[in-house]
Formats: C-alpha cells, sequence, structure tokens
C-alpha cells in the first residue's frame, strides 16, 4: 500500500538527498586529486633515488672530468622532462666568466662558450615571465642567449664554481618538469662535485689514470671474421661493474671484449679481465641483473670509459655456435631465446 507524501516533503527529501549526492561527489573528487597527487609524488621520489643511484655509480667510475660531466648530463636527460642541459664551471672563483662542460640538446653550441652571469644565484628558476629570486632576470636573459626560451631551472655550487642547467619544452609537461627539475639539478650537481672530489683524491693518492675519453671513440668498422669459441670463467662467470672499477683502480686491465648481440636490438658484454681465467659477462653494480644495453653507441662508451678498454670489440650473434660457450654458462643472458637459426657470423669492431 502506498503512503501519501506531500509535495513540500517530497521536495524537502528530494533536495536533501541530493545535496548528500553532491557533497559525496565533491569527497570523491577530493579523494582521487588527493591519490593522484601522492602517486606523482611516489614517482618523483622514485625517479629522483633512479637517479641519484645512476649517477653514484657514474661518479665511482669516471676516469675524467669531461667523461664525469658528459655521463652524467646524458644520465639527467633520461631521468627527466628537460628539452636542454648545461653542465657549466666558473673558470675562477668569483670571476663571473662559466665555460660549458657538456651540453645536451644543442646543434650549433661552440666547444666551450663563455658566459658572463653577475652575482649568480646558489638556485633560480624562471617559467612564464616569472623569475625567483627577485634579481634572477639578468641570470636568465644571459642564459636565453644559449639555452633558448622556456622554463629555465638553476643550480650552482660557489665553492667548487659548478652550475647545472636545464631547459623544459612548453607545453603539458612543463609543470612536471617544474616539480621535478629541482630536485634533479640538485642531484645532479651534488653527485658532480662527489666525483670531482674523487678523481682528486684519486690523483693525491698517486693512482691517477689515463684518459680514455679523450682518445675518443674508434671509428666502428665491421670486419668479417673468424673467430675461435671463447674461454668463460667456470668458477665465475659473471662479474659486477664495482669489481672492474675496483680492480681498475689497483692497476688491473681488461684484456678483451665480446658483445652478444640478439637481432641488433640488444647487447650483453662479456669481458676478459687481466685478474681472470676467462670470459665474465658483466653484471649490474650490485649483481642484481644482466646488464644489457638497446643502444651500441652507449655501450661503446661504457666500454671505452668505464672499462678503459680501446682494443677491438668483437659482436656476436647469440645464435652462433661460436657463443654457444657463453650462452651455455650464463643462460638468463636473452630470456627466451631460439637457436633454431644459427648465424656462424661475428664481427669486430675496432
Amino acid at each position: 500500500m502506498n503512503t501519501f507524501v506531500s509535495r513540500l516533503n517530497f521536495e524537502k527529501e528530494f533536495n536533501y538527498y541530493r545535496r548528500l549526492c553532491n557533497e559525496m561527489g565533491k569527497d570523491l573528487q577530493r579523494v582521487q586529486e588527493d591519490r593522484e597527487r601522492l602517486v606523482r609524488e611516489v614517482r618523483r621520489y622514485q625517479l629522483q633515488n633512479r637517479l641519484d643511484r645512476d649517477l653514484a655509480h657514474i661518479t665511482s667510475s669516471a676516469q675524467s672530468v669531461a667523461t664525469l660531466a658528459t655521463r652524467i648530463l646524458d644520465t639527467v636527460v633520461e631521468h627527466s622532462l628537460c628539452k636542454r642541459a648545461l653542465i657549466l664551471r666558473e673558470e675562477e672563483p668569483g670571476s663571473t666568466r662559466f665555460c660549458v662542460l657538456a651540453a645536451a640538446g644543442f646543434r650549433d653550441l661552440s666547444p666551450k662558450p663563455i658566459i658572463h652571469i653577475d652575482s649568480p644565484p646558489s638556485y633560480g628558476h624562471c617559467a612564464d615571465g616569472h623569475c625567483f629570486p627577485s634579481d634572477a632576470p639578468a641570470l636568465f636573459k644571459a642564459l636565453n642567449k644559449i639555452a633558448g626560451p622556456g622554463a629555465m631551472i638553476w643550480n650552482y655550487d660557489r665553492e667548487t664554481g659548478l652550475a647545472v642547467l636545464i631547459t623544459g619544452a612548453v607545453g603539458p609537461t612543463d609543470m612536471l618538469f617544474q616539480q621535478q627539475g629541482d630536485d634533479l639539478t640538485s642531484t645532479a650537481l651534488y653527485r658532480i662535485i662527489d666525483g670531482l672530489s674523487r678523481l682528486e683524491a684519486r690523483q693525491f693518492t698517486g693512482r691517477s689514470v689515463k684518459d680514455v675519453e679523450d682518445r675518443g671513440l674508434n671509428p666502428v668498422q665491421l670486419v668479417h671474421q673468424s673467430h675461435h669459441s671463447p674461454k668463460v670463467d667456470a668458477e665465475t662467470p659473471t662479474i659486477k661493474e664495482a669489481e672492474i672499477v675496483s680492480q681498475l683502480e689497483q692497476g688491473g686491465h681488461i684484456r678483451e671484449v665480446i658483445v652478444l648481440s640478439r637481432d641488433e636490438s640488444e647487447y650483453a658484454v662479456f669481458v676478459l679481465p687481466s685478474w681472470g681465467s676467462g670470459f665474465r659477462q658483466v653484471r649490474t653494480y650490485r649483481g642484481l641483473s644482466v646488464k644489457v644495453y638497446k643502444d651500441f653507441r652507449r655501450l661503446g662508451s661504457y666500454i671505452r670509459t668505464s672499462c678503459q678498454y680501446a682494443g677491438s670489440i668483437t659482436v656476436m650473434s647469440v645464435e652462433s655456435a661460436e657463443a654457444e660457450r657463453l650462452r651455455l654458462a650464463v643462460p638468463d643472458t636473452f630470456a627466451g631465446t631460439e637457436s633454431e637459426a644459427p648465424d656462424n657470423r661475428s664481427d669486430t669492431v675496432q
């Protein structure tokens, strides 16, 4: 049996539940916004931790200031949304004359342009015409001449004269760039200073190393060559990056390098160290995973700089018969690799 409800009571009850639904919708929207903000914060901290970890590996293995600056800048660009990036160094403390140690994202930048920056602040940023600190417009006006327009973030250490500058692209990523740029530039600047301190300590203790970077990468030439199946260190078929760095500092060296290639898109590195009895596969710094590259240029840079190896690099297909010993010694090099169509070709990179 239906109960009669007057129109006035119906409207009151209807308006009550409508207000209740509106409030619940607003609460739900606030919860979603808080969740998105927390997710962004977690991602930002994860990104910063990964950057700090990667930069720590670079500073522990860098052999020259040029190598250190270039590799740090490549890592910063890889982890951030910046369009261009610069690492600068003051010629003399208080001279206001900065030279460029490394640059990324520039086409026509001269090797070491000199920039005059009066009273550079320790930190500054510029976006949408607003600058911090209040006297920073002069700084960013000078930097605009070489870095171009866009949001900028600047970090500078007065004691060492080192500075990091990154610029972001205009668009939807601009806000995210401004949120993460401060942490990234601060981390990069701290790691550059740490790397320079390490290099100076090595020279002070008489363990100065030869600058491999100055020789540059030899031109890549692929030459068909028959290579015998390499001998693998049966007891320790893998080697951590940390061990390579430590042994090189103690006078060891890399005798030979072999790269296993899968479909010319993934590359794993095997080295023959002077302190070992056979080839060993390179794993990450802590040895938690296999060190696999997808960019041969970066792989070559790692071998020439971090491993201090300037000889020929033999490239083998992972499916070739010549690579059988390497493949069997470390079966998890390339997960799911098939070997139905062997390719007996190996190439040597000079």
